[in-house]
């Protein structure tokens, strides 16, 4: 995932701002296989949870946008 995030970014699909967001979300979800998590990081919290699902809102935003301008 990292180089299609970065292609995305070279392509100016995606923002700064959107180019964070992905990158926090391909970080998170390595570490959400089970031979990457410890027992701390196996407990998230509600507040983990809805960061990630802002995360993506602003990734899918980003695409939809760029999807729609091509039409």
């Amino acid at each position: 995932f990292i180089n299609l995030n970065r292609a995305c970014k070279r392509a100016k699909i995606f923002t700064e701002e959107s180019f964070k967001a992905s990158e926090m979300l391909r970080v998170s979800r390595n570490k959400i296989h089970l031979s990457g998590l410890s027992k701390v990081e196996m407990f998230y919290t509600k507040n983990d949870v809805d960061d990630h699902f802002n995360y993506a809102n602003i990734v899918l935003k980003r695409i939809e946008e760029k999807l729609q301008g091509l039409g």
